[in-house]
């Protein structure tokens, strides 16, 4: 079985500093399962992928490693708060060329 979910379930985890047992609390299943996720042993119903991507802030495409590109949730920003996010991606890509 493909592990890139698992990995990248477990990347997301340890980037909020949540352990198996508080993710497996909030996702409603048990900590043993989310161990089987993040080693490739099983992948979770449609329904928990969705719950996880809207945790995590990330597309369900991210969480499954369809798509690289992790989204950034800009809901309940005004236009101006928008406009600086965008300006401050478009400052670091510049940086980085």
């Amino acid at each position: 079985m493909n592990n890139s979910f698992g990995n990248r379930l477990k990347s997301l985890r340890k980037s909020r500093s949540i352990t198996q047992s508080e993710l497996a609390e909030t996702l409603d299943v048990t900590q043993q399962t989310v161990g089987f996720w993040e080693n490739g042993v099983s992948i979770p119903s449609v329904e928990t992928i969705i719950k996880a991507a809207k945790y995590f802030g990330v597309t369900i495409d991210y969480l499954l490693c369809v798509d690289d590109r992790p989204m950034i949730d800009i809901t309940g920003l005004n236009e101006q708060d928008i406009s600086v996010i965008q300006a401050i991606i478009s400052y670091i890509r510049k940086s980085k060329k």
